[in-house]
C-alpha cells in the first residue's frame, strides 16, 4: 500500500544520503593520504546504488498515486482500498460542479420554438436558478424520437451529476417569433448582417439583427416583419434593387 512505499521512499533517501556522505569523505581522506582507490570505488558504488534504488521507490510510489485530470468533486467510486487494479480501469467519477449542464428530452413539434441562447430556468434543491439554452442536437434520437436541448446552469446550484429535475423554457413571445434559413443572411464587410426582403418583385437589401440559432435556422429580431419574402437561395449574389422572379410552391 502507499503507507508501506512512502516508508520505504523515506529509507531511501537516508540510504542516499548516508552513502553519499561516505563517498564525499573517503574522496577527502583519498586526497590528503588516508583513504585507498579501493576504498573510494567501493563507496562510490554504493552510492550510485543507494541513488538508482531511491529511483525505483520514486516510480514505485508514483504508481500507486491516482491523479485526476480535472479538479472537482468525486461522484463516483468503483474501487476499494487494497483492489489490484489494470490500466484503463476506471477508478472514480470526478465531476466539475462549476460546469453544470442539465439536458432535455424535447419533441420534435416544439424543438422548433427552440433557439440557443433562450433563457430558461431549472429547479434545484434551492428552488428555482436561471439558466439557457446552450446547444440544440440538431438530430432526433432514433429510438425516442426527441431532441436534446442542453441547459448551461450556473456553478453553485446544488445539482448533482445524473440527478433528475423539472425545467422550463421561458419566452413568451416565441409564438411570434420570426425565423430564416442561415442562407438568407449576407455578410457585409464583417460589420454588417443584411436580408434581401422582395418587394413587389424588387430586392431591398435590410441591416438585421439576429438572435439564437437552431441547425440551419437563425431567429432575426429586428430587420424583417412576420409575412415578408426573403431571398434564400443566392442571397450572396444579391443586390440591391435587383429584379427577383418569387416561385410559388405548388
Amino acid at each position: 500500500d502507499t503507507r508501506v512505499a512512502r516508508q520505504r521512499l523515506a529509507a531511501q533517501k537516508a540510504s542516499v544520503t548516508e552513502k553519499q556522505g561516505r563517498y564525499r569523505r573517503l574522496l577527502a581522506l583519498q586526497a590528503a593520504g588516508g583513504a585507498s582507490a579501493q576504498e573510494v570505488e567501493a563507496a562510490l558504488s554504493d552510492a550510485e546504488s543507494a541513488l538508482a534504488a531511491l529511483t525505483d521507490a520514486q516510480m514505485s510510489l508514483s504508481r500507486m498515486t491516482i491523479t485526476a485530470p480535472l479538479g472537482g468533486v468525486v461522484t463516483g467510486r468503483f474501487v476499494e482500498t487494497g483492489d489490484l487494479v489494470s490500466p484503463g480501469r476506471i477508478l472514480f467519477t470526478v465531476s466539475d460542479l462549476d460546469a453544470i449542464e442539465a439536458v432535455l428530452d424535447v419533441s420534435p413539434k416544439d424543438i422548433f420554438k427552440m433557439v440557443k441562447g433562450m433563457p430558461a430556468r431549472v429547479q434545484t434543491p434551492n428552488g428555482w436558478v436561471k439558466a439557457a439554452i446552450k446547444r440544440i442536437e440538431p438530430t432526433a434520437d432514433p429510438l425516442t424520437g426527441l431532441f436534446s436541448v442542453v441547459l448551461s446552469v450556473p456553478a453553485g446550484s446544488g445539482l448533482s451529476p445524473g440527478q433528475a429535475l423539472e425545467a422550463q423554457v421561458q419566452d413568451e413571445d416565441i409564438a411570434d417569433a420570426i425565423v430564416i434559413p442561415y442562407e438568407a443572411l449576407k455578410q457585409i464587410g464583417g460589420e454588417r448582417t443584411v436580408v434581401y426582403v422582395v418587394a413587389e418583385g424588387v430586392a431591398e437589401e435590410r441591416d438585421v439583427i439576429t438572435g439564437g440559432s437552431y441547425g440551419g435556422a437563425v431567429r432575426v429580431l429586428s430587420g424583417v416583419e412576420p409575412g415578408e419574402r426573403v431571398v434564400v437561395k443566392g442571397s450572396d449574389r444579391m443586390f440591391p434593387n435587383a429584379r427577383v422572379w418569387v416561385q410559388e410552391d405548388k
